[in-house]
């Protein structure tokens, strides 16, 4: 993913493995709940991703 490589990967001095996961794991995490991803209206991925479940849940 672009945005991951940009904002977080190419920026960093990495000193090992674990570090690379480490700051992976907490990219995601922030961007999961911040980012505002316009194609889902400027809604962060985590919060969409509820409402469509509840949404889902609601109609059956």
């Amino acid at each position: 993913m672009r945005t991951m490589q940009e904002e977080c990967i190419w920026l960093q001095e990495w000193t090992g493995l674990n570090h690379v996961e480490a700051e992976i794991k907490q990219w995601i995490d922030e961007y999961n709940k911040h980012y505002l991803y316009s194609k889902l209206g400027y809604t962060p991925p985590a919060r969409f991703e509820k409402h469509y479940y509840d949404t889902l849940l609601k109609s059956t």
